[in-house]
């Protein structure tokens, strides 16, 4: 097994990655396009943990940007394949990026969160150097419109969580359903 940072994924990768994120967001689908972007995008590094036979058991990203007090990196979504947990591929993933961000990144200050109630991954990024901060952490997700939900829904074939489907299909008729109705067709 090995950690790599990837620019691209195969057929094989995308459908390991998808199954990995759905151990993170149960209800969550990620199509091959948009994991495609991200992959590819310079300020996302995507690291792998990748078995002798090819497949992806373990994948993190450290999503680097710089601000005017300096340059920071979070690490998100770092999730182990439940048949591979065990083997520390988490400790390898987590080794290996701060090992990447001091070689390539120069001064940066990495940042991540971690539900309280994830006690082993807590206890890792604790091991690995990581402090827990007296700080509030405060999260606001900005929905996009109807016309944007309606693209995700087709774009995840319908398997995105995030759809009301029953709102989406009033709001279709409701407010913009021209636009949404050319759309669709």
């Amino acid at each position: 097994m090995e950690i790599v940072l990837l620019r691209s994924l195969t057929e094989s990768q995308v459908l390991d990655v998808q199954g990995l994120i759905k151990e993170l967001v149960p209800c969550l689908s990620v199509s091959p396009q948009r994991l495609s972007v991200i992959v590819a995008d310079s300020g996302t590094h995507f690291f792998a943990a990748v078995g002798d036979d090819g497949h992806v058991v373990g994948c993190a990203t450290l999503c680097v940007f710089d601000t005017p007090t300096g340059r920071k990196a979070n690490v998100e979504d770092v999730v182990v394949n439940p048949a591979c947990r065990g083997r520390h591929i988490g400790r390898k993933q987590m080794d290996h990026i701060i090992d990447y961000a001091r070689r390539e990144l120069g001064d940066v200050e990495l940042h991540l969160t971690s539900n309280p109630k994830r006690v082993a991954a807590n206890n890792l990024y604790r091991s690995v150097g990581f402090q827990q901060r007296e700080t509030n952490v405060y999260n606001l997700e900005i929905k996009g419109s109807v016309v944007s939900r309606l693209r995700e829904f087709v774009e995840n074939e319908g398997r995105s969580c995030s759809m009301d489907l029953v709102a989406l299909r009033r709001s279709m008729f409701i407010g913009c359903g021209a636009e949404l109705y050319r759309w669709r067709r």
